[in-house]
């Protein structure tokens, strides 16, 4: 099962986050929006910890997978300087 957390509360990232907790395959293990009502609406409603920074999560949570659901002019702003968890450790998914 993958770890999987989501960067941006707005509603395609609260649909992202949505279908991870109804799959199987994956375990939400947090969200991260830096308007804190968004985060923290979004944490309560999916029993996981709210962010407000992006890299603190990443830290904290160590996910195999992260969504990354903010606008398109702000996703410079959320570029990730280190990868989640190295591909070769990743399950095959078939």
């Amino acid at each position: 099962m993958l770890k999987v957390c989501v960067i941006g509360m707005g509603p395609i990232g609260n649909r992202h986050a949505d279908m991870y907790q109804c799959s199987p395959l994956a375990k939400l293990v947090g969200v991260c929006d830096i308007i804190k009502t968004r985060a923290d609406a979004a944490a309560a409603r999916l029993g996981v910890p709210a962010y407000y920074d992006a890299q603190e999560m990443l830290a904290a949570l160590h996910p195999d997978l992260c969504s990354i659901t903010t606008p398109a002019k702000k996703m410079a702003a959320t570029t990730l300087y280190r990868p989640c968890r190295p591909r070769s450790r990743l399950p095959r998914v078939v």
